[in-house]
């Protein structure tokens, strides 16, 4: 009984802390998911799912105001327009 717990709790956390993983990899990210998996196998899993992936190095995650869709700017970008309703938001002649 013992080590069907055992076998549950790291296998909970294993698929909980690699889905983390592959969406933000860092180690901390893993270690993290991987404790919320193996105390909560099904719990942690779908937190990791659910989980937003972060912006890629030099890039800043924006919301749309209209739509409220989420793309990946440019940090140094002095405007946007948005891949789903094509709202521009900041200076329209650098979109």
């Amino acid at each position: 009984m013992v080590g069907i717990i055992a076998v549950v709790m790291l296998t909970g956390g294993v698929i909980a802390g690699a889905i983390a993983y592959s969406k933000t990899p860092a180690t901390s990210t893993f270690v993290v998911f991987f404790v919320l998996g193996a105390l909560f196998p099904l719990i942690g899993i779908v937190i990791a799912a659910a989980s937003s992936r972060a912006a890629p190095a030099g890039m800043m995650r924006v919301t749309c105001p209209r739509c409220n869709a989420g793309q990946n700017v440019a940090h140094d970008a002095a405007g946007m327009r948005c891949w789903r309703c094509g709202e521009v938001q900041g200076n329209p002649a650098s979109v």
